[in-house]
């Protein structure tokens, strides 16, 4: 059965992402992302792998000693972040916290995020 007020609420969605070229946009956010993300890695131990496609970023958290997955860091991680506002999808299995972020997210919202996320890693490393 077809309902037309989901499918012309789909047809609009579509034509704004086309207008609006956000998957472009995506892709070029996530690399930027991404980039900050690598250099946040360089610095610090508990990031063991950084990995993305477009906007949806995992960051494996690892023991810095071992170099293997820690959910008991990356729950601590998560609760800080939380307590700053930034809110990450993490899964204790793999110890891979999620990032997604609205597909207009800009520089400045992701330069804000790094930032939160390195004064959180900054004290969650003790």
């Amino acid at each position: 059965m077809f309902d037309p007020l989901p499918a012309a609420a789909a047809e609009a969605t579509i034509s704004i992402v086309k207008k609006k070229r956000l998957v472009e946009h995506s892709k070029r956010e996530g690399r930027y992302f991404l980039k900050r993300l690598e250099e946040l890695k360089e610095e610090y131990d508990l990031i063991g792998d950084v990995r993305g496609k477009g906007l949806m970023i995992g960051v494996e958290i690892v023991n810095p000693t071992s170099g293997k997955p820690d959910p008991e860091v990356g729950v601590k991680l998560e609760m800080e972040l939380l307590k700053k506002g930034l809110i990450v999808s993490f899964s204790s299995l793999t110890s891979v916290f999620r990032i997604l972020p609205s597909l207009i997210i800009g520089r400045q919202e992701i330069d804000y995020a790094m930032q939160v996320l390195e004064d959180s890693l900054r004290k969650v490393k003790v």
